[in-house]
């Protein structure tokens, strides 16, 4: 059936950072990206949101980005979430409160990449996946 699609990226990195993908990337930024893979069904991440009909011959591309704030990561993880409508819901114990609250886990991609030496954003190098697995988070 057709599904709306909305997906989520979050990237965790050996720094301590966690960013979601497109904060701190400008629209122009991403349309000059885009531009310069010159490669015509890619999407942004915005751009693909939206019904996703069924079949591969409506298959999405779409670039995902994050702002290069540390040079020096030795390891950056990916996780794509929105792909699968699993969840889990569970009650947790909040400590502050002493109140029950409901917490969702989400089946999620998660994609954890070595990235050897330091980043150098003029040279088009690909990161190779070290790991791929779903996770519920």
């Amino acid at each position: 059936r057709d599904l709306f699609f909305a997906p989520t990226f979050t990237l965790a990195n050996d720094a301590g950072q966690i960013l979601r993908s497109g904060q701190g990337v400008s629209p122009d930024t991403t349309q000059r990206l885009l531009g310069m893979l010159n490669r015509p069904f890619l999407e942004s991440e915005f751009e693909a949101l939206g019904v996703l009909h069924q079949g591969p011959e409506n298959a999405k591309d779409v670039v995902v980005l994050w702002p290069l704030h540390d040079r020096t990561i030795d390891e950056a993880v990916v996780y794509a979430a929105g792909f699968s409508g699993e969840a889990k819901s569970y009650q947790t114990l909040d400590p502050e409160s002493g109140e029950y609250r409901l917490e969702t886990l989400r089946k999620t991609l998660m994609m954890r990449y070595a990235i050897p030496g330091e980043i150098d954003p003029s040279v088009p190098y690909p990161f190779d996946v070290a790991e791929e697995r779903w996770v519920m988070r």
